[in-house]
C-alpha cells in the first residue's frame, strides 16, 4: 500500500472503521533489530526488518496516541481469556537476540518503562548457529553469480543486476528454508568455504552475549523467550529433532538466566516452516504460548490456540501511519475478506 494512500486512510479515520471487525482485542508486533544501518547487510536484503531507534520511539508515541496499552505476553493472554472491559493492547516482541536489543532498544525500554519480550536463540549467543542470511546477503552484494552446493548438486544463480540480486536472495533463501537439514548444512558449508564467510564472526558482531541476556532478564521489563537452539526451519526436521530444538532452547535459557521461560517464537514462522506438528510440539515442550509470522490481530478465540498466535511484522518501511493501519487489520481484510481471525494452519 502506497505511503500517500496510507496517510489518507489514517487522516480520514477509515482505519478505525475496519478495526471494528478486524482489529481484534489487541495485537503482537514482531521486530528484529533496532539500529541505523547494518554493515553485515551490504546488499540490504537482511536489513529490511530493521527499525531505527527514532522510528521505534515514534511508534511507541503513536500507540499512546491511539490509546493502546503496551502489555507483557502473559497479560495479553489473560485479556484474551477474559476479554470484557479490556483496553486495546499490543505486546512488543523481538526475535533472535541481537546485540542492538541491548545497546539501542534497552535504553528506550528503560526511559519509556515499557515491557518487551526478546526471543533468544542460544546458538547465536554461543556463536555456534549460523546467521546465514547475513552471509548470503554479503555474497550476493559482492558477486555477479552465486553458487551453493546442496545435497542434490550445485545450484548457480546470476546476480549481476539489482533485479537478479533480489531474485537470487529470494530463491536461495527459499532453497535453504526447504532443504533437508543435511542438504542445508552442505550449502552453508559451501558458502563459508567458497566465499570466505565466517559465521561465528557474524554472530559475534550481531548477537548479544550471555551477560547481556542475563542483565535484561533481571530487569523486570524484558522477558526472555525461546526461539529454538539453532534457528532451523522446524518443518525440515524429524519430530524428535524439532522437539529437541524447542525444548533444549527453553532449558538452556532457563539455566543461563535462572528464570522460567514461558514463551516461544517459531523461526521463520510461516506456512512453509510452521504447521500443526510444530505447534503441537511447542505445547508439548511446556511453553505457555508460541508466536508465528502469520499476520493478524488477536481475538478472544486465540485463548484456545495460544501456540499459534499471529503477529504483525515491523520493518524499515514502517511508520506510525503504517502501524495504525496494521493494527486496524486492514491488510488482513484485503487478503482475507470476511475472515478476520488468523489461527493455526488447517490439518
Amino acid at each position: 500500500m502506497k505511503s500517500k494512500l496510507k496517510d489518507l486512510i489514517v487522516a480520514a479515520g477509515a482505519h478505525r472503521l475496519v478495526k471494528r471487525g478486524y482489529g481484534g482485542l489487541g495485537s503482537i508486533l514482531m521486530f528484529h533489530r533496532i539500529q541505523s544501518g547494518c554493515a553485515l547487510s551490504p546488499f540490504g536484503a537482511s536489513s529490511r526488518g530493521d527499525v531505527t531507534p527514532e522510528a521505534f520511539a515514534a511508534m511507541i508515541d503513536a500507540l499512546h496516541e491511539e490509546g493502546i496499552e503496551i502489555v507483557p505476553l502473559d497479560e495479553a493472554l489473560a485479556r484474551l481469556a477474559a476479554p470484557h472491559g479490556s483496553r486495546p493492547f499490543v505486546s512488543l516482541t523481538f526475535d533472535d537476540g541481537y546485540r542492538d536489543n541491548y545497546d539501542q532498544l534497552w535504553p528506550i525500554v528503560c526511559e519509556r518503562e515499557i515491557p518487551v519480550t526478546i526471543y533468544v536463540t542460544p546458538g547465536f549467543i554461543d556463536r555456534t548457529a549460523p546467521m546465514w542470511w547475513y552471509g548470503l546477503d554479503a555474497v550476493i552484494a559482492r558477486h555477479d553469480r552465486v553458487a551453493l552446493r546442496f545435497g542434490e548438486g550445485e545450484r548457480t544463480i546470476p546476480a549481476r543486476t539489482l533485479a537478479e540480486k533480489e531474485s537470487a536472495f529470494a530463491g536461495l533463501r527459499h532453497a535453504l528454508l526447504t532443504a533437508s537439514a543435511a542438504s542445508r548444512a552442505t550449502a552453508l558449508a559451501s558458502m563459508s568455504e567458497r566465499y570466505d564467510i565466517d559465521f561465528p564472526a557474524i554472530a559475534e558482531a550481531a548477537a548479544m552475549t550471555w551477560d547481556m541476556v542475563r542483565e535484561l532478564a533481571g530487569s523486570g521489563l524484558v522477558e526472555i523467550g525461546a526461539h529454538t537452539s539453532n534457528h532451523p526451519p522446524l518443518a525440515t526436521l524429524s519430530v524428535d529433532d524439532a522437539y529437541a530444538e524447542i525444548r533444549r532452547s527453553k532449558e538452556r535459557l532457563e539455566e543461563e538466566i535462572g528464570r522460567p521461560v514461558r514463551h516461544f517464537a517459531f523461526p521463520y514462522g510461516d506456512a512453509t516452516t510452521t504447521g500443526v506438528r510444530e505447534i503441537e510440539l511447542a505445547a508439548r515442550a511446556g511453553l505457555v504460548s508460541a508466536t508465528t509470522t502469520r499476520q493478524g490481530a488477536l481475538f478472544a478465540a486465540h485463548s484456545r490456540t495460544p501456540h499459534a498466535l499471529p503477529r504483525f511484522p515491523m520493518g524499515a518501511d514502517d511508520s506510525p501511519v503504517s502501524l495504525k493501519i496494521k493494527l486496524s487489520g486492514l491488510p488482513v481484510a484485503l487478503r482475507r475478506p470476511l475472515r478476520p481471525m488468523v489461527t493455526e494452519p488447517a490439518r
